[in-house]
């Protein structure tokens, strides 16, 4: 197989150094990973046994901790324009955590 990426790549006029098979892997593993799959998801995309090994691939960017940081942020029901959160708020708090099952 090293032979045959290896005449792709010169054909394709890439360097055989800086773009391996290896490489190639990372940056597929990488890529899906910040289509905000589940970890499961990109596990058994990446044939990866080990959670640690796995772990290598979810860097955090600014946007997706923007991002996380945007979903904790509190909003009122009627800030939020979330009719279901608003009708639920009507009810406690103990319905809104029912509706999160």
């Amino acid at each position: 197989m090293k032979s045959q990426f290896a005449r792709i790549m010169r054909h394709v006029g890439l360097d055989t150094s800086e773009f391996t098979p290896h490489v190639m892997r990372h940056t597929a593993i990488t890529r899906y990973a910040r289509t905000g799959c589940s970890l499961a998801d990109l596990q058994k995309f990446s044939g990866h046994k080990s959670m640690l090994m796995l772990l290598r691939y979810t860097h955090a960017t600014d946007d997706s901790v923007r991002k996380g940081m945007e979903a904790l942020e509190f909003k009122t029901p009627k800030e939020s324009g979330n009719k279901v959160l608003a009708a639920n708020a009507l009810e406690g708090p103990r319905s809104e955590l029912a509706n999160c099952a």
